[in-house]
């Protein structure tokens, strides 16, 4: 039986799954996201590998399969954009007074709108599937279960981070600079530019949590993580997430004592 608690964040989602299906047109833009840049990886890559036969352990057909899991992985992360927001225009008193957590609150909001936008992430991912067929390496059914795992819970660990650097709205004019940059510092510490173990000094990047956004699930995919290493890292991850839930908690409760509802009608 589902407890009244859990109850009231299932209905969050639904009902933001619902507001999400109402902007089509920019949903559907996603799948332009999804399949531009690894085109662009293709032809990058293809020219780089005219000269080796293996770069850094990769095949080419591994290293255009990377990409195209990487970028996927990376779009299936729910945003906290949101909140910055609320808290400059004084709305988040309309949701201090509901009996529901500020941060679970969100984090059912994004996780709604992102579902849709999973499902377009997946369509574009299946139309590269079909273009590079000759160059795809698809994996074990429970590889592919594992990599889904690990990238919603990695979701989770972003959604927090982020959700804290918005929360310094609480304390600065403009918060929207730390996170655009937290996002730009992501797609690259996640490893949707380039894999992290191809890095110099990549033992200082593997063990980042970010590294759990698109890079690791992404191996995974890949079955270059052996099945007996997954519960370990799924700790490390678990360990990770908690921390960021309870910065945002500590962030949180430091700047509700300094809101004054600027803006609020």
């Amino acid at each position: 039986m589902i407890s009244n608690p859990l109850k009231k964040y299932l209905a969050l989602l639904r009902l933001y799954i619902q507001n999400s299906m109402m902007y089509k047109l920019n949903t559907f833009m996603l799948l332009t996201i999804t399949i531009v840049p690894p085109v662009a990886y293709y032809f990058l890559w293809k020219t780089v590998y005219m000269q080796k036969g293996i770069i850094g352990g990769y095949t080419f057909s591994q290293i255009i399969t990377y990409y195209i899991m990487s970028i996927i992985f990376h779009e299936m992360q729910p945003s906290a954009w949101h909140i910055g927001t609320i808290i400059k225009d004084g709305r988040l008193s309309l949701y201090l007074s509901r009996p529901i957590s500020v941060f679970g609150s969100f984090l059912s909001g994004a996780y709604g709108y992102v579902l849709l936008w999973w499902f377009f992430s997946f369509c574009g991912g299946a139309i590269l599937f079909l273009i590079f067929r000759k160059f795809i390496i698809l994996p074990s059914p429970l590889n592919f279960f594992y990599s889904l795992i690990f990238a919603i819970l990695a979701g989770i660990l972003n959604f927090a981070i982020e959700f804290t650097c918005l929360l310094f709205a609480f304390f600065i004019e403009n918060p929207f600079g730390i996170a655009r940059l937290y996002r730009y510092i992501i797609y690259f510490l996640g490893g949707s530019i380039i894999p992290l173990d191809l890095l110099p000094f990549k033992k200082i990047f593997l063990n980042l949590p970010f590294k759990y956004l698109s890079f690791f699930p992404t191996q995974i995919f890949l079955g270059r993580v052996p099945h007996e290493k997954l519960f370990t890292e799924l700790l490390y991850l678990f360990l990770w997430t908690v921390i960021g839930v309870l910065l945002v908690k500590v962030i949180y409760e430091l700047g509700r004592r300094l809101y004054t509802a600027p803006g609020a009608t």
